[in-house]
């Protein structure tokens, strides 16, 4: 039986809930919260047998939310399954490409062309942008809606139940710590293959010439007890690698590492096709065990000192893959691109 914690109520049992939108009181009532708390709203209290009817109500409007926000993203994720292959990049260097290459690059360009003279393709999905964020402002506002009382603990007093909510509020302080701080970096001029090209100020890669290379960021990640995060966007690339690296294991190998040994190679990444390469564990390198990404995908990597742990998350479609990693050694954020591959660091 649950029993009223307010004072001077006689720990008197608890008849039913208060669904008033705007109820600054506990939402739990007894026989005097009825009349102390409540009185100007009695016909919006509910007894447990009338609030399971109400939650009934409710939830049959939830489903239906639900499956028409899983019909759009559906939707979404075919449009955008379509389209996002097609991007091509400028031919700077028309002499160095295969026939093969150039057709597959041409038939994506023609499919463009398609769109843009199919029915108002483009047109019909900006008004259909436009309406769903209005749909998504609107959403938000729901967000500002407090779910606790304002003056919960003041109505409770000092008691069990006051002891316990202290108890939650400081172990979601404690859980707010480990909030990730986001580390500001750019591509490093110098700790770089050479036929990488930077430009944007230091935050786009661009692989110039035929083969796989490194180009590593600054600063070094702080060894602290907050975990730090950073992020990328995968602007052209079918092979790339994201991650973290030994900056001085990378630069002996002019900044191309043999990631299929298993030995110690200097680098913690994942691949644009699932494959991924632990300096620590060969166990795992050079298997295929992360998530899959593509083109426009933003990939962040969280690194917890404390946890001696790496996280990427790819923030797109919200797939994650974690490894441990050995913190002897600096590490410093890192990508590996092939010939024509362009990857940037994300400021937003």
């Amino acid at each position: 039986m649950l029993i009223c914690q307010i004072e001077n109520h006689d720990e008197s049992q608890i008849l039913g809930c208060c669904i008033k939108q705007d109820c600054q009181h506990l939402r739990t009532y007894c026989q005097y919260c009825m009349t102390s708390l409540h009185s100007d709203h009695f016909q919006q209290l509910k007894s447990f047998k009338q609030l399971n009817q109400w939650i009934f109500q409710k939830m049959k409007s939830y489903d239906q939310l639900m499956n028409i926000i899983q019909q759009i993203r559906i939707s979404i994720n075919t449009i955008y399954d379509i389209v996002n292959p097609l991007y091509v990049q400028s031919f700077d260097n028309v002499q160095q490409l295969s026939q093969n290459y150039l057709n597959e690059q041409i038939t994506k360009l023609i499919k463009i062309e398609l769109i843009e003279g199919t029915g108002g393709l483009i047109v019909n999905l900006n008004e259909l942008n436009e309406r769903l964020n209005n749909l998504c402002c609107n959403f938000k506002n729901f967000k500002s809606i407090p779910i606790l009382q304002t003056n919960f603990l003041e109505n409770i007093g000092q008691n069990s139940q006051y002891n316990s909510n202290s108890l939650i509020r400081t172990q979601f302080f404690q859980q707010n710590q480990e909030i990730p701080e986001k580390l500001s970096i750019l591509f490093s001029s110098d700790q770089k293959h050479s036929t990488i090209k930077l430009e944007n100020n230091c935050k786009k890669a661009i692989n110039s010439c035929v083969g796989w290379k490194i180009a590593i960021c600054e600063p070094k990640i702080p060894k602290q007890s907050c975990p730090i995060y950073f992020s990328f966007k995968i602007i052209n690339a079918s092979a790339s690698d994201i991650g973290v690296c030994h900056k001085n294991k990378i630069i002996q190998t002019n900044f191309q590492p043999d990631l299929q040994k298993n030995q110690a190679h200097g680098a913690y990444l994942i691949n644009q096709q699932g494959y991924v390469y632990s300096n620590l564990n060969p166990n795992i390198n050079n298997k295929e065990q992360s998530f899959k990404f593509q083109n426009n995908d933003i990939i962040s990597v969280e690194i917890n000192y404390q946890k001696q742990k790496i996280v990427w998350t790819n923030q797109n479609k919200q797939n994650q893959f974690s490894m441990q990693f050995d913190d002897e050694d600096d590490l410093y954020p890192c990508v590996g691109i092939n010939y024509g591959e362009i990857i940037t660091i994300l400021y937003t």
